[in-house]
């Protein structure tokens, strides 16, 4: 790891496996560029898309005078931009379902502008256009991190540069005992709206216990728009595998053991679940923002228009990444500005805590306390740490002020797609009267169940004891926003005691 000057804080430096790098076209700012100051912080490791920047507002809002400001400077420096309009239309559909949905995408919304050299040489193609110094060139020319910024890609915890992590963390199959939490509460029918929560990651895979499609979807959509990968938002998909590689991807299953932590500690919730990362486990910083916009804009609606049925109650997200620029939300502004307003309308959202092993910032559980704040108006966010089955902290999980609690992280058994079966062999197989005999198979997992270690898995199982105390609130079926907002508060004074 990496130190800042002046800091014995250690930094991780981003370790982008090969094939994540080229997809992401990525780079890795891996050393402090700019010294702390009295005003600023130092520059921290970081990866980013090397050749795009960010620019925020809706096509027909903002958006055109950021990017008018953007192509000056730009055309300044010897570059030109190429605009991505692939999602204005989606854009738009979000906007025109409501005005409060219109003034969110305006300020939130954000779209890709690729930097290209004017006159390409045999020098620009040597070495590519680097995000980064254009960056900083605006930022001096008056352009804020509101309304352009770098194009981070985002993993999911543990995520590269997890070395600390990757000992413990592998999934490994076992054999559950225990019947589907849910079916008691199927005999016990009970009437009234089911508490909601929405897990943006891998997707649901096949799994007995998710076959009702009023307790889990992976099919979830806002103003007729399906989000995640397969919908008209998903515009960048990862190579292909190698087919002749038949390992379990790192991340395969990554959204499915999620669900099944839930269930287990809220039968009744509703779990939708959002497929914005395949089975490697990374997703670009646009994708995730304007998912989490939309589900924002959903929120919104609902509650301005009394539609209880279309609720979210809590928010679970197992992903992250270190910014540049690590500090308050004024050094992040659009994803800070996301989290704060769900809080204000309700949304209780769970971040993963990282397992760096680190103090440094991970966004987005690093604004804990900062984006929302403990104001009574807001649901806090919350980010969580990872517990050994002891009760001791792990020690991947990373630490500071910004952690709001821990949670069991370590070997939990939870859910894995019936379907997720690798290569690797048992290391002994036979024949016994005609009954085939063998060791464990250490990939193949349609059994239905495994172990894994991170705080991916603490954030949810948190997620899930909120949702407990929300599925027995008796104004769980009111859209009213002061009163989403006071028992979004009231589950997480019974969960995290310290933080009120």
């Amino acid at each position: 790891m990496a130190r800042l000057p002046g800091t014995a804080r250690p930094v991780p430096v981003p370790r982008l496996p090969m094939q994540d790098a080229r997809r992401f076209g990525a780079r890795v700012l891996d050393r402090p560029t700019l010294p702390a100051t009295d005003r600023e912080p130092a520059t921290q490791a970081t990866a980013y898309v090397g050749h795009c920047l960010l620019v925020s507002g809706r096509p027909q809002g903002r958006r055109p005078e950021v990017v008018r400001r953007l192509r000056t400077s730009a055309t300044a420096g010897g570059l030109h931009l190429a605009l991505d309009e692939r999602l204005d239309e989606v854009a738009e559909r979000l906007a025109q379902l409501h005005p409060v949905a219109r003034d969110i995408v305006d300020r939130l919304w954000v779209s890709t502008v690729r930097l290209v050299p004017d006159e390409p040489s045999v020098a620009s193609t040597a070495r590519p256009v680097d995000a980064w110094p254009v960056l900083r060139s605006l930022r001096s020319e008056g352009l804020s991190a509101a309304d352009v910024r770098l194009d981070h890609p985002t993993f999911a915890c543990p995520g590269p540069g997890g070395a600390l992590a990757a000992g413990a963390a592998g999934r490994r199959p076992v054999s559950m005992i225990l019947p589907d939490p849910a079916s008691t509460s199927r005999r016990n029918r009970r009437r009234g709206r089911r508490p909601v929560v929405v897990v943006p990651d891998t997707g649901i895979g096949s799994h007995p216990w998710f076959r009702e499609e009023s307790e889990v979807t992976s099919t979830v959509e806002v103003a007729g728009v399906r989000l995640g990968l397969g919908g008209p938002m998903d515009v960048g998909r990862p190579e292909p595998r190698n087919p002749l590689d038949g390992t379990v991807a790192a991340y395969a299953g990554h959204g499915t053991f999620i669900a099944g932590i839930v269930r287990q500690q809220c039968p009744r919730a509703r779990i939708e679940g959002i497929a914005v990362m395949d089975d490697d486990g990374g997703v670009n910083e646009r994708m995730l923002l304007n998912t989490l916009v939309a589900l924002l804009v959903r929120q919104a609606v609902a509650v301005t228009t009394g539609a209880a049925a279309d609720m979210i109650d809590v928010i679970s997200l197992s992903l992250g990444y270190y910014h540049e620029e690590p500090g308050d939300e004024q050094t992040d502004p659009v994803l800070a500005g996301i989290l704060r307003e769900l809080g204000e309308w309700g949304v209780i959202v769970v971040a993963s805590a990282g397992n760096d092993g680190t103090t440094a910032p991970f966004h987005p559980a690093s604004f804990a306390g900062q984006a929302v704040g403990l104001r009574p108006d807001a649901v806090p966010l919350l980010s969580v740490g990872a517990l050994n089955p002891n009760g001791t902290v792990a020690h991947f999980s990373n630490a500071g002020t910004w952690v709001s609690c821990e949670r069991l992280g370590v070997e939990v058994v939870s859910t894995l797609p019936v379907t997720l079966e690798g290569t690797d062999e048992p290391i002994e197989r036979g024949e016994h009267r005609g009954e085939a005999r063998s060791a464990l198979d250490p990939d193949d997992f349609s059994g239905g169940f495994g172990t894994w270690s991170g705080t991916s898995f603490a954030a949810p199982l948190l997620a899930g004891q909120l949702l407990a105390h929300l599925a027995r609130s008796r104004s769980l079926g009111s859209a009213d926003r002061a009163t989403a907002v006071r028992r979004g508060w009231a589950a997480v004074r019974r969960e995290v005691p310290d933080l009120s």
